[in-house]
């Protein structure tokens, strides 16, 4: 007998519910290419009378309302018009597979702007350290930051003197020793802060390992504001040393008699109701930062007082970075 109904801790259902419906998804399509998709001439064929043997499981009259559905002519009109808006797509679901470098390359080729003008002012002033990401997550963030650079730099949003620090600076290799990761990160995010030009308010994406985090680093106060979806209580170790190594690099290589000891916040922010979310909403984060500016982190107001992000909230950032991105996707 088969189980009828399943108990799903709530913080999976999401994800549970997702890879349902993409295996729903996939056996429906196995079964008209194999079963079905020869015979879409001729609907009377007597291979289509009865299911499958090798799907017991399929009922006769199941199996007959799911050929006529796929042989009906709105099923198949519906089927060409989806193909063709596929074959639009430039680069086939792999936007982020050629890393930033390529992103550079090609966004130079759309907009017509020389790359040390990209490099110098997208995403931050000065994208520095481009490094292959094996990761549509990455392209995702990188997009969203220039997106939220073009917004602030040449659309209504005022600027708060924030730079962006691109995540490929502080990604874990697993090749790399955890002291080396450390050291060659803390070097990086230090000469970013040396040609940070004078935009006081540094923004660090962090991924520790299947999970974004945020650090958002106030250089006039040394204080550092860190942002987990997860919310848990202490600050991520390694990004701390990190951080904290950076700002002693940059006092030394500037010759700075700033303050190095760094401040750590652990802010209050919305949290996650499963395991996935964690981009959508360190994104969230951002854009909220760069509209608001630093003061939304000294209110303690991320979320505008939400413990827990809707689907709506993130309906703008969809679009924003659907529309902003579709210039680079398609031609």
């Amino acid at each position: 007998m088969s189980q009828q109904y399943f108990i799903v801790d709530p913080r999976s259902r999401k994800n549970v519910l997702q890879s349902i419906g993409n295996s729903w998804k996939n056996i429906k399509h196995y079964l008209y290419k194999n079963y079905i998709k020869d015979h879409n001439d001729n609907p009377e064929a007597e291979e289509l009378l009865n299911p499958p043997l090798s799907y017991p499981s399929v009922k006769k009259d199941e199996w007959k309302v799911f050929v006529a559905h796929r042989l009906s002519k709105a099923w198949q009109d519906q089927s060409k018009k989806n193909k063709e808006v596929r074959a639009k797509n430039k680069y086939n679901h792999r936007l982020s597979r050629k890393g930033h470098a390529g992103l550079t390359v090609e966004i130079m080729q759309e907009t017509g702007k020389e790359e040390t003008i990209l490099k110098g002012r997208c995403c931050g002033k000065r994208l520095e350290n481009l490094k292959l990401e094996d990761s549509n997550q990455m392209s995702k963030r990188l997009l969203i930051k220039l997106y939220l650079y073009e917004r602030i730099k040449n659309g209504p949003i005022q600027d708060h003197g924030i730079c962006f620090v691109t995540a490929s600076a502080t990604m874990t290799d697993e090749r790399k020793t955890k002291s080396k990761h450390i050291d060659e990160s803390s070097k990086l995010l230090a000469k970013r802060l040396c040609n940070r030009n004078k935009n006081d308010i540094i923004i660090v994406p962090y991924n520790p390992g299947k999970h974004w985090v945020l650090a958002v680093l106030d250089m006039k106060t040394t204080t550092c504001y860190y942002l987990d979806s997860l919310r848990p209580i202490d600050v991520n170790p390694e990004l701390k040393q990190i951080v904290d190594s950076a700002m002693v690099l940059y006092a030394v290589t500037t010759g700075s008699d700033m303050r190095v000891k760094v401040n750590w916040v652990n802010s209050k922010c919305p949290t996650q109701p499963g395991c996935t979310e964690c981009g959508y909403y360190i994104l969230n984060f951002m854009k909220e930062i760069v509209h608001e500016g630093l003061q939304i982190l000294i209110n303690n107001n991320v979320g505008g007082g939400k413990t827990e992000y809707a689907d709506a909230d993130f309906d703008d950032v969809r679009e924003e970075w659907s529309s902003y991105a579709s210039h680079f996707i398609y031609r």
